[in-house]
């Protein structure tokens, strides 16, 4: 029987059926698995099946634009430093350069989730304000410490959409947001800005990543194949970066930024050639990776670093799965050439701790593992857990595939098989796992266990009562787990801004509405950002440029943001907020 290579992904939230159906015509997808797309099937459907060629396929495009971007940064970057050679001055700093290049990677990943719920709206929504401070730094380094940085980006995105505005509502524009100098000076970083956007129109960008977030998993087994990657791996950076900072912090190494720069570049594309092959992901990522930084390569002849950075972005990649001290020795060489020779063991070190913790701990989907096996073994008398997780369609088919299982490996406990094969065993080879996976997906027999299990978790994971259901599952583990406590480097920041509701209540007039709503969400989305780097440099000092990266922002909207960040960085942020300096301002802004 002839075995279909399948990448399955499930979702919290189900895929509208017709919706998918006509994005992946747009990009040429026709071998559909799942969900079924003939006439009499379902709406919708919490798993996305396809073959491995087309998510290839749409994973090199992906690749293509990711490339480009960073080719149009490479570009203004030359333009800029051929205008300050005319003008006697040195190139830009390359740690600006490896910034901006790290920002415009993490905006690309989570380019749907920044988009405007109107399309034809005549300006862009606030989200775009982190690409335009990526090219505006490139022009003029200084300024994120502009007081009046929000003007000035809000500027740059007008002037980005003046060009397709109507006369009338481009006249308006002018009005409400004339030009000014500032936006002369960085004409040079608008230009390259909307050249990107005008790409990303082209290449239809928006709905190619939300398809990738929708049809492409972080891993492919069923329970952990509800993590998107894209999602996975801006996790991975924004979690990898808190260690880094808090690490180097508490060693009181100075180090220079560019480090950690590159620890997150690595941490974005640690997979990002996983959807082109999953069971050689580590081998595919180092290519991929290597090809998309290869616009850097035309940088060499101004910065002499830029060898080394690129080799240790691979070295990264190449070793995040591999036991620490093997990624130390190969790390250690490239950073030698980039600072002082004697602390690059040390950096080498941190580093390499710091990417493994971040894809460990954005992979932390350890509980639905634990989830299923524990269903398995439920039977006889039940207990409130076994009870729920029945009702949840669980029980019943991880009992099918724990059987399934055993019968492959030729085990004769059924939990144990799953044990093997979702945690591994010392015995037992992790590609023969990986062949194994696989072979279920494409055989149709066993497909269906999959599927329905994989729609179950997906279930659970959108289930009100879950908190209780997983403090039943650690009773039944008998609470002996390593929790791997991350709040030691990490903290969890929630802003919340205040008076949103009291603003809303002032008027009914909808156009007022919906201007206050967009202030809200330009002080939420980027405002607040803005608070957490001016934290950043309170713990670093202005002299050096480490700032907050925007992937550490895992949500905003509606006068609220939530924020993974170094723990210093979030106590400064505290203080910061709770000085009157601050809360004047806020109240001058009509937030508080």
């Amino acid at each position: 029987m002839t075995i279909v290579k399948l990448v399955a992904k499930a979702n919290v939230v189900p895929v509208r059926t017709l919706t998918l159906k006509r994005t992946l015509k747009y990009f040429n997808v026709e071998r559909i698995v799942l969900p079924c797309l003939d006439a009499g099937c379902r709406a919708s459907s919490h798993v996305v099946a396809l073959d491995s060629e087309s998510i290839a396929s749409l994973w090199r495009r992906f690749v293509e634009v990711v490339r480009a971007s960073i080719r149009e940064l490479v570009k203004l970057v030359e333009e800029v430093n051929a205008a300050r050679r005319r003008e006697g001055k040195g190139p830009i700093k390359l740690d600006i350069v490896l910034e901006s290049v790290g920002d415009i990677i993490s905006y690309i990943y989570r380019w749907p989730l920044n988009r405007s719920p109107f399309k034809g709206l005549a300006i862009y929504t606030p989200f775009i304000s982190y690409l335009a401070t990526a090219f505006a730094r490139i022009v003029d380094e200084s300024v994120d410490l502009d007081p009046d940085i929000y003007s000035i980006v809000y500027g740059m995105l007008v002037e980005c959409k003046k060009g397709k505005m109507d006369v009338e509502i481009r006249e308006f524009a002018d009005q409400i947001s004339p030009r000014d100098e500032r936006l002369e000076k960085l004409k040079p970083a608008i230009d390259s800005m909307c050249r990107l956007l005008d790409l990303f129109e082209r290449e239809k960008l928006e709905d190619l990543v939300e398809l990738l977030l929708y049809s492409v998993p972080a891993d492919t087994r069923p329970g952990l194949n509800h993590s998107s990657l894209l999602l996975h791996d801006s996790l991975s950076s924004a979690i990898a970066y808190s260690f880094a900072v808090e690490e180097l912090l508490r060693r009181r190494l100075e180090t220079p930024p560019i480090i950690v720069h590159v620890l997150r570049i690595a941490s974005l594309l640690h997979d990002v050639g996983k959807p082109l092959e999953y069971e050689r992901h580590v081998e595919r990522s180092i290519e991929a990776a290597r090809y998309v930084l290869e616009p850097l390569r035309e940088l060499e002849n101004v910065y002499a670093g830029i060898g080394p950075i690129i080799d240790l972005v691979l070295a990264l990649v190449e070793k995040h799965h591999t036991p620490p001290e093997e990624c130390i020795e190969v790390a250690k060489g490239p950073i030698a050439g980039l600072t002082s020779g004697d602390r690059a063991g040390v950096i080498a070190e941190i580093l390499c701790s710091a990417l493994r913790k971040g894809d460990q701990f954005a992979s932390s989907l350890d509980r639905v593992v634990d989830l299923v096996i524990e269903a398995a073994k439920c039977g006889g008398e039940e207990d409130e857990f076994c009870r729920v997780v029945g009702e949840l369609g669980v029980v019943n088919q991880a009992k099918k595939l724990a059987n399934i299982l055993a019968d492959r490996l030729g085990v004769g406990d059924p939990v144990k098989a799953l044990e093997i094969a979702y945690k591994g065993a010392r015995d037992v080879d992790s590609k023969k796992l990986w062949r194994l996976w696989s072979e279920l997906w494409g055989l149709p027999a066993t497909r269906e266990v999959l599927v329905e299990l994989s729609e179950a978790l997906a279930k659970f994971v959108g289930f009100r009562a879950r908190g209780r259901l997983l403090e039943h599952l650690e009773a039944r583990l008998g609470g002996g787990r390593d929790d791997r406590d991350i709040g030691e480097g990490v903290s969890l920041v929630l802003v919340d801004v205040g008076g949103v509701q009291a603003s809303i209540r002032e008027t009914q007039r909808l156009r007022v509405l919906a201007g206050s709503s967009l202030a809200v969400d330009y002080i939420t989305v980027y405002g607040v950002y803005r608070l957490l780097n001016v934290a950043a440099r309170r713990v670093f000092g202005n002299a050096t440029r480490v700032s907050v990266p925007p992937e550490t922002v895992v949500f905003a909207g509606g006068g609220t943001l939530h924020a993974l960040v170094p723990r210093q960085i979030a106590e400064n942020l505290k203080d910061i907020l709770s000085s009157e300096a601050a809360r004047a301002k806020a109240e001058a802004l009509g937030v508080l």
